[in-house]
């Protein structure tokens, strides 16, 4: 038996483990009813690959281990036959870049310097839902794909809104770090248990999902005193707009951006032989030479 996706290339017939991460349903244009698996091994290599026999058609529960045989097909991987295991998921998902504790720790002590009308707010959001916003990735395939991903990102950026805060001192500093840590927090609920983008993500999409959890949060806090209407309506505003009125919302829409981008940039890099780095703005550098600013 292999582990490895890129081995099928080889020798296809060969059995491999895989993990099952989701299932399209689909027709062909001649009627034909398949299934689309998508398959991921523990190297991080996914892949698609088609069953045409209804009667081994599986709509259990995903995502789930499996062993599988396939044949090329036209280029595209058909399914042979396949076999139900009880393995954990847990290695073939992507692995944490950050030290998760420490993270969590630190995300916690930025959050405490906010002023309280904002401080509260977050706080809520974060301890309301620690546990996915601990664990989950931002996307699925846009950056920080894997284990953690969201507050991976969520904390960066609320790193880089405190060194902007510094160098631009008219911003409302507290302002800019809350809609950083917030800004994507909708992933909670737009990625799913398999790591892939769920329901949420297709029809609301992840700053809609975003600005609901503020919502949420601001009717349960509403009756503070600390927690005003005007820092609830700044952070939904941050999120949701595409046409950002004020600094702060610009900025923050350019540092997520460019920090997704980098992001996204490294993780393809990093399966080739370059060295290369990526800094907020753009700039990118391969083999020490700027390539893209």
């Amino acid at each position: 038996m292999i582990n490895n996706l890129n081995d099928l290339e080889k020798d296809p017939s060969q059995e491999i483990l895989v993990l099952l991460k989701s299932i399209d349903h689909k027709i062909s244009n001649d009627g034909a009813k398949y299934q689309k698996f998508k398959i991921r091994d523990t190297f991080g290599n996914e892949k698609s690959v088609f069953n045409w026999d209804e009667f081994r058609f599986y709509n259990g529960v995903l995502p789930i281990v499996i062993k599988l045989r396939v044949e090329f097909n036209k280029d595209m991987l058909r399914l042979r036959e396949f076999a139900i295991t009880d393995k954990d998921i847990l290695p073939f998902l992507p692995k944490p870049n950050i030290d998760i504790k420490s993270s969590w720790y630190e995300i916690v002590q930025i959050t405490k310097q906010l002023r309280p009308s904002l401080g509260k707010i977050v706080k809520h959001i974060l301890m309301t839902n620690q546990k996915d916003f601990i664990r989950k990735p931002l996307s699925e395939d846009k950056g920080f794909s894997r284990i953690s991903g969201l507050m991976e990102a969520s904390l960066k950026m609320a790193k880089l809104a405190i060194s902007i805060s510094t160098i631009q001192p008219n911003l409302d500093k507290d302002l800019l770090v809350a809609a950083s840590i917030l800004y994507n927090v909708g992933s909670i609920n737009t990625m799913d248990n398999t790591y892939c983008y769920s329901l949420d993500s297709i029809l609301i999409g992840s700053n809609i999902s975003s600005f609901l959890i503020i919502k949420d949060a601001y009717e349960t806090l509403k009756d503070d005193k600390d927690v005003k209407e005007t820092e609830y309506k700044l952070l939904s505003h941050i999120i949701t707009s595409k046409n950002p009125s004020f600094p702060e919302a610009v900025w923050i829409n350019n540092i997520n951006k460019t920090m997704v981008l980098c992001d996204r940039m490294e993780s393809l890099i990093e399966k080739t032989d370059v060295q290369a780095s990526c800094s907020l703005g753009g700039t990118l550098l391969i083999n020490n030479k700027l390539l893209l600013a």
